[in-house]
């Protein structure tokens, strides 16, 4: 069997390659039905799930005509860089896409994240910042319309912030909370909604004696959340920025609690 030298990536910019020359699947339409078999790969898509990713909730008649047509061309196209290492199956009214996670860097970055849930601890950091590692920018942002990108790519996105709230977690209780402020912070300028982040940049800021920074995130999101949906910051919120209201010495990080000698052994 031929070795395959096929790589796609949809962490960014959507590309396929063969080795180092880049392959053209053909139009837009075709890309974005390989896109969500590669979202999807070695799972069935049914092909009322790729009409709506084309055309919304009102595919026209032709859609299946349509699918099975750009499904024929995509086989024809990967038997040409894959061989039989990689295709298309018909499954019912479904098709699956065949693919091994060394191919696809969405399927990498989901092993990788797997087994760095799985690992736990300060051993799970690593696995999680090479999974993160792979994300070149917006998921396929090169493909439109963006109402059809976003059906495909939403819950990698949710899976990528997750991912960088597991990391950001053990970096706080183990590590520099330093190095995370920037990226917290345009995070949470994009995300307020997201409580765990916005309690991770104030943690942040706190242990690095930035309190009046805290304070202000934490108003800030306050009154986003306020005037955009009417809604308080989450409970958990609310009691983070009263324990750094009173300097609670709980919000240490585990290290530097253990360090701290007690009384019984000061000088």
């Amino acid at each position: 069997m031929r070795e395959v030298g096929m790589r796609v990536e949809v962490l960014g910019p959507f590309r396929i390659w063969d080795g180092a020359v880049e392959v053209d699947v053909g139009p837009n339409q075709r890309r974005m039905v390989f896109a969500a078999l590669v979202l999807n790969a070695n799972r069935p898509v049914r092909v009322e799930a790729l009409a709506q990713v084309l055309w919304g909730d009102e595919p026209p008649p032709t859609a299946a005509g349509s699918i099975q047509s750009h499904i024929s061309r995509l086989r024809a196209r990967l038997g040409d860089v894959t061989g039989p290492a990689m295709g298309v199956r018909t499954l019912g009214h479904s098709y699956l896409l065949r693919a091994d996670p060394e191919w696809v860097d969405a399927l990498r970055f989901r092993v990788l994240a797997e087994r760095a849930d799985a690992v736990g601890g300060v051993e799970s950091i690593g696995l999680y910042e090479q999974a993160l590692a792979l994300w070149r920018g917006e998921a396929l942002v090169d493909l439109v319309p963006e109402s059809c990108r976003a059906r495909l790519v939403r819950p990698w996105e949710e899976r990528r912030l997750r991912v960088i709230e597991a990391r950001d977690a053990l970096v706080l209780a183990h590590g520099d909370p330093v190095r995370l402020i920037p990226e917290l912070t345009a995070l949470v300028a994009d995300h307020p909604g997201r409580s765990r982040s916005v309690g991770h940049l104030m943690l942040a800021l706190h242990r690095c004696g930035r309190d009046d920074e805290a304070l202000a995130t934490f108003r800030q999101v306050r009154q986003n959340l306020a005037e955009q949906h009417g809604i308080e910051p989450a409970a958990e919120l609310l009691r983070l920025h009263e324990r750094i209201l009173r300097n609670d010495p709980e919000l240490r990080p585990a290290r530097q609690a253990r360090d701290k000698p007690s009384a019984s052994t000061r000088p």
